[in-house]
């Protein structure tokens, strides 16, 4: 048997049956980092933001961004994909 093309594979599409909100993973590199605050986020929205009650808006990831070294695009990648699943779930349930 000889090795399939590149061409003939089909590409793994992840597709969990779960949306991880994005402020776990913000939560997480705070906790690493030892911050417990954001410049620019007031404790109440940093509290929503972490459970996925507020999106991650263009302000936000770059307040993120220059408190945990986090490059902005990959907060607001956290919130497409976070919201995106939201969505896919919601249309596969009705």
């Amino acid at each position: 048997m000889g090795k399939e093309s590149p061409q003939s594979i089909p590409p793994y599409t992840y597709k969990p049956d779960y949306a991880i909100p994005p402020g776990a993973t913000i939560r997480e590199e705070m906790e690493y980092r030892g911050i417990t605050s954001i410049p620019g986020i007031s404790a109440n929205d940093l509290a929503k933001l972490l459970t996925g009650e507020m999106p991650i808006t263009d302000e936000i990831a770059e307040a993120l961004c220059k408190k945990l070294g986090l490059p902005k695009i990959f907060c607001l990648n956290l919130e497409a994909n976070y919201r995106h699943t939201l969505w896919r779930l919601y249309q596969e349930s009705h």
